[in-house]
């Protein structure tokens, strides 16, 4: 009971009057008393209760304001067309990652504005988008070097393979991040043997070998048949490159280029 009509059950101050009035109801109907320390322990609830859903409003709020937004919807059969929108915005994603590590799903589905389902529409999984952005990256490197090469005349076969050496190089150079995925998450093929690889990177390999080849029939005197000098100059190429990424020196790509004349004239039988 409250004594003196005016101190609770606990002595920690005056009950309201309602508090007195409820709980005389609450004894009326019921023959249990209830104290102004569970009026107290309602009222706190109901306003922790109000407090929390104007923050859940608030915050859906934000979240809508921070919202991807959505792309719109291409025509119907056109699905190649968001597969490779998929593949760029996982490229530029990789850049900005420095590799395959961090990449996500929903971090990709924000990125191209669609939802996360649509990307499974496209792909298994993560390391198949990955791979597909490898082979892209390799198409792209093999179309940089065959334009070099084309540029120069056909009477030029030394140059032809300068100019296709500085190509990789520049691509090498330019896309880091790429550049380590198309070796780090190539996908290995039965033409794969000891080695010399299969896939696209024996494509551009193969270039190579077809331009010290061209150099062989206008009279270039290499020091090993051209199947063997343009894998072995790849070979040092890439090994240049990987050290133009890996030096903590200023990184000057004069010399990347420089280092792929000196050692083309060496096989070419041109080194003073």
């Amino acid at each position: 009971m409250v004594g003196g009509g005016d101190e609770g059950r606990d002595g920690r101050g005056p009950v309201a009057d309602g508090s007195r009035r409820g709980g005389a109801e609450c004894e009326g109907r019921h023959g249990v008393f209830l104290s102004c320390r569970w009026y107290g322990r309602r009222r706190a609830a109901a306003g922790r209760a109000a407090a929390a859903g104007a923050r859940r409003v608030e915050n859906g709020a934000m979240a809508q304001d921070q919202a991807p937004v959505r792309r719109a919807k291409n025509p119907k059969g056109s699905g190649s067309r968001l597969r490779q929108e998929i593949i760029d915005a996982a490229g530029e994603l990789l850049s900005e990652l420095s590799g395959g590590k961090g990449l996500t799903v929903r971090g990709l589905a924000r990125g191209v504005g669609v939802a996360p389902s649509a990307i499974y529409q496209h792909f298994r999984d993560l390391d198949d988008v990955v791979q597909a952005v490898v082979d892209d990256d390799y198409r792209r490197l093999a179309a940089a070097m065959r334009a070099a090469a084309a540029a120069v005349p056909e009477d030029d076969p030394v140059g032809r393979v300068r100019v296709l050496l500085h190509a990789y190089c520049d691509f090498a150079m330019a896309n880091p991040s790429h550049y380590r995925l198309l070796f780090e998450h190539r996908r290995l093929t039965p033409d794969d043997v000891g080695l010399y690889p299969g896939g696209p990177l024996a494509e551009v390999i193969d270039d190579v070998v077809d331009a010290f080849a061209r150099c062989a029939e206008a009279g270039s005197p290499l020091v090993a048949p051209p199947d063997r000098a343009g894998v072995m100059v790849f070979v040092a190429v890439h090994g240049r490159v990987s050290l133009f990424h890996a030096t903590r020196r200023a990184k000057r790509p004069e010399d990347v280029h420089a280092f792929v004349d000196e050692t083309v004239g060496v096989f070419l039988g041109l080194a003073r």
